[in-house]
Formats: C-alpha cells, sequence, structure tokens
C-alpha cells in the first residue's frame, strides 16, 4: 500500500509539471532544490516532505488539496474556469452548463 501511495505521489508530480510545460530542471530550481530534486521525485528515488509538497503545488499555481484530486487532470486550468464563472448569471451559467453537457456527451460517442 505504501509503495502504490508513494507512486502515485511520484507520478502526479510528473504530470502535474508537464501539463503545465516545464522541465523538471526548471521545477526544481523554482523551489530552490536541486537541478534534479524533481527527476527524484518522479522516479520515486525520494519522497517530498508536506512541506515541499506544498512548495511544489504553489510552484504549480495548485492547492495541495487539488494535487490530491487525481480526478483533475489540469487543477490550474480548473481553477481558472471556475474563477471566470463566478461573476456568470444563472441564466449564462446554464448556458454554459448545457454546451458543456452537449461536449462531454459527444465526447464518449
Amino acid at each position: 500500500m505504501e509503495n502504490e501511495s508513494l507512486a502515485w505521489i511520484s507520478k502526479r508530480v510528473e504530470n502535474l509539471r508537464e501539463c503545465k510545460g516545464i522541465s523538471a530542471r526548471e521545477m526544481s530550481r523554482g523551489i530552490n532544490k536541486e537541478e534534479t530534486y524533481i527527476r527524484q521525485v518522479e522516479t520515486g528515488k525520494i519522497i517530498p516532505s508536506i512541506t515541499v509538497l506544498s512548495l511544489i503545488c504553489q510552484y504549480l499555481g495548485i492547492s495541495i488539496k487539488d494535487f490530491f484530486d487525481d480526478e483533475v487532470e489540469n487543477p490550474e486550468s480548473l481553477n481558472y474556469l471556475i474563477k471566470i464563472l463566478r461573476p456568470l448569471g444563472k441564466r449564462e451559467i446554464e448556458s454554459i452548463t448545457s454546451i458543456t453537457e452537449l461536449i462531454s456527451e459527444n465526447r464518449f460517442k
């Protein structure tokens, strides 16, 4: 069980980093770690502390909650979408919901 959790964390860091289009070296530097740090995390050689995981999330522009929500591949984009939807009115939200449902239905055909 522990190895599965560690492997999941490693893969999640890699997927989120790649979604953002940044290199492991760039991310390592961005959180003030050695240039190979993120690559070591992604290969499971080391596991980040909660403090470092928090730094990784800040660097990626997501929350720790977003990090552990594996149903969302790109939480930064989803958070942006929510931000721009918040000020919209009920009718606008209903219209966007209808469009989104149509897109979702067609996606699985």
